[in-house]
Order: C-alpha cells, then sequence, then structure tokens
C-alpha cells in the first residue's frame, strides 16, 4: 500500500494553517502508508470529459495489494 502525492506549489501553509496538509489528509483516511510525490505547477485532470490544467490542486495516486475474494 501506498500513495503518489502531485501536490500545486502553492498549497501548503500558504493556502492552509499549517504544512503538510494533504499528506495529512491522505493518512486521516487510509492511516500511516507509505506517501511520495513532488511539488508542481499545473496538475492535469479531467472536467466534464476534457482535460484541463488546474492550479492550486493536488492529484493523488493510492496503491494497494490486491487480496484474493476466495481467500
Amino acid at each position: 500500500e501506498g500513495a503518489l502525492l502531485f501536490s500545486c506549489n502553492g498549497r501548503g501553509s500558504r493556502l492552509f494553517p499549517g504544512p503538510n496538509h494533504d499528506v495529512g489528509l491522505i493518512r486521516d483516511v487510509f492511516g500511516p502508508i507509505p506517501v511520495a510525490g513532488f511539488f508542481a505547477m499545473g496538475e492535469i485532470g479531467p472536467v466534464g470529459g476534457q482535460n484541463f490544467i488546474h492550479g492550486f490542486t493536488a492529484s493523488v495516486v493510492l496503491f494497494e495489494e490486491k487480496t484474493d475474494a476466495g481467500a
């Protein structure tokens, strides 16, 4: 299990009350999983079926171990 976090460099303590806001949210929801990533200046994501460049956003990819349904 783990996550990749791609966060706008405009986020963080300038936008939220303290540092590490995005990582904190991920760990609040998924527990103490490893998180890696980098800061960006524009994140690509879909809106209404089209891709756009967004600002002040964060994109997250989550990985989890596949388990057998019959086990």
